[in-house]
């Protein structure tokens, strides 16, 4: 037969604290890191509203080497000891996939699924000497893989947040994590597994007052042999999105004029590794989404549109959420067994 319909499995729930850890920290990063590539305008308007500039500098470069040694403490091991990002338990049944015959092996075989609806996990909220209010909301989990969510947050009491003392340095944090076990079917003997998709985020934002970073990430885990283990989404794939919202943006088709319009971005996940014959591989998948903000500031993440993640997304029309992979048997150097 040319094809062969396959049950997978998916867990409903995902543990992605330690992801989200890390990742608030590595987008606190990315906000230093914006500021000080971009200290001009900041630098003009400290200096405006009677503050040192200078000094300011050199404490946004210090907190940014902290978050730096923080981060690298974090950092999951390469020993074999894995920090829990994301555990994946319990699987049931979800999507039958399809699976072709490929190359010229007895055994090799290519294949797509579609993947399924994300879980929530936890969200982070902003705290700090500021009042703070607002969430990155999850509006709506589709059941081929789509995200959309919106949010407004802002630092600072609302009916006095224009005429507060500005402050560029970036402690305020917001984030929202999503995750989903993808399940593949065995091979029948040793092969290379290949699988690859893709992620792509359209965030709709008005920028209202101070400095805002605004981040997507993903992280995905391995599990060569699947049999409801707990997997952890330990290896960064990609930043999909990573925009200093006081700049312009019109990368990846964004428009964005440094105070309202949409960012978007996405990354490719393609990745191989040995599978033994008849053992089911599986890949934990986490997403996440964040916010870093001066102390005095606001974002609209849902104005005047929607904003959303897909995933397995191939260009602008291609079909969401499919996730495509293959098998085939590993090419024997001489000298190997």
């Amino acid at each position: 037969m040319s094809t062969t319909t396959v049950q997978l499995t998916r867990h409903p729930v995902v543990d992605v604290k330690e992801f989200q850890e890390r990742k608030l920290l590595q987008a606190q990063l990315l906000g230093h890191d914006a500021q000080l590539r971009n200290f001009t305008p900041l630098r003009d308007r400290l200096v405006a509203s009677g503050q040192d500039a200078t000094a300011k500098y050199r404490q946004i470069l210090a907190q940014r080497d902290q978050v730096m040694a923080e981060l690298t403490k974090l950092a999951p091991a390469r020993n074999g000891t894995n920090f829990a990002a994301a555990s994946i338990k319990l699987p049931r049944p979800v999507a039958p996939v399809r699976i072709n015959p490929i190359g010229s092996g007895q055994y090799s075989y290519s294949g797509t699924l579609t993947m399924g609806m994300f879980h929530e996990g936890a969200g982070a909220i902003a705290h700090g000497v500021n009042p703070t209010s607002g969430s990155i909301r999850t509006e709506d989990l589709d059941s081929a893989g789509g995200i959309v969510f919106g949010g407004d947050l802002a630092v600072g009491r609302q009916a006095t947040i224009q005429s507060e003392l500005y402050d560029p340095f970036l402690q305020y944090r917001w984030m929202q994590s999503w995750s989903y076990l993808i399940h593949f079917p065995p091979p029948r003997e040793r092969s290379v597994f290949t699988y690859s998709f893709q992620v792509q985020i359209v965030a709709s934002v008005t920028l209202v007052t101070g400095h805002v970073t605004l981040s997507s990430f993903v992280d995905v885990g391995e599990a060569p042999n699947f049999v409801g283990q707990d997997v952890v989404a330990d290896t960064d794939v990609g930043t999909p999105l990573s925009v200093d919202l006081t700049q312009p943006y019109y990368a990846n088709l964004s428009q964005y004029n440094g105070y309202s319009g949409f960012v978007q971005g996405q990354v490719t996940v393609e990745r191989s590794f040995f599978v033994q014959g008849g053992q089911a591989p599986a890949v934990a998948v986490a997403l996440g989404v964040a916010s870093v903000q001066s102390s005095i500031s606001e974002v609209r993440l849902d104005d005047p549109w929607q904003s959303y993640i897909y995933t397995g997304v191939v260009g602008p029309i291609g079909p969401p959420g499919v996730v495509n992979f293959s098998y085939e048997p590993p090419i024997l150097v001489e000298g190997q067994r």
